[in-house]
């Protein structure tokens, strides 16, 4: 927060940045994107990297989120309508840029048990060391086709698709994969 504060303070717009998980540490980091001249969006540590276009560091993170200075539209906080959240993408300033920097893609999965109906989102989450199931992204539920669809899943991982239950925990509708 503080490195994009400096940048913002000289006139340079920044964003703060942070990676949900990692695909095996279990942590997260955050980190500043600054636009180059062209409008591309180039993420960094600003206490020991440069801006550049290099986002290899970025393999082993799991989704990216934008921190916004105010509600977002397309976020758990927007679509969930009162169900409960996972803290980690309960922010309603937040924005999932992982198709800037990450392979992801769109994926529809079956639905293999109930997830109440009053559940209109379900998580892809990852296991984290010391941490258990950490929710890394959102797909919306539809009951009607007893599927989810998720738009921004990073590649190359091993997902267990959950929903929250009134408590918040978070519980296993199909089998990880």
């Amino acid at each position: 927060n503080y490195g994009a504060q400096i940048f913002r303070a000289c006139g340079i717009p920044a964003a703060v940045e942070f990676n949900v998980a990692y695909k095996v540490l279990d942590t997260r980091h955050f980190t500043v994107a600054v636009m180059d001249d062209e409008g591309r969006w180039m993420s960094f540590s600003p206490e020991s990297e440069l801006p550049s276009h290099d986002h290899s560091r970025l393999t082993p993170a799991l989704n990216i989120m934008r921190l916004h200075f105010g509600p977002q539209r397309n976020n758990p906080a927007a679509l969930a309508q009162g169900e409960p959240l996972p803290e980690v993408l309960s922010d309603p300033c937040i924005e999932d840029v992982s198709h800037l920097y990450l392979d992801v893609g769109s994926l529809t999965i079956d639905i293999e048990k109930r997830i109440p109906r009053s559940r209109r989102l379900a998580y892809l989450a990852s296991f984290q060391p010391g941490c258990g199931l950490v929710a890394v992204t959102w797909g919306k539920v539809s009951h009607f086709g007893r599927k989810v669809k998720f738009q921004q899943v990073v590649k190359n991982h091993i997902y267990f698709p959950v929903y929250c239950d009134d408590t918040g925990q978070l519980v296993p509708f199909a089998a990880p994969f």
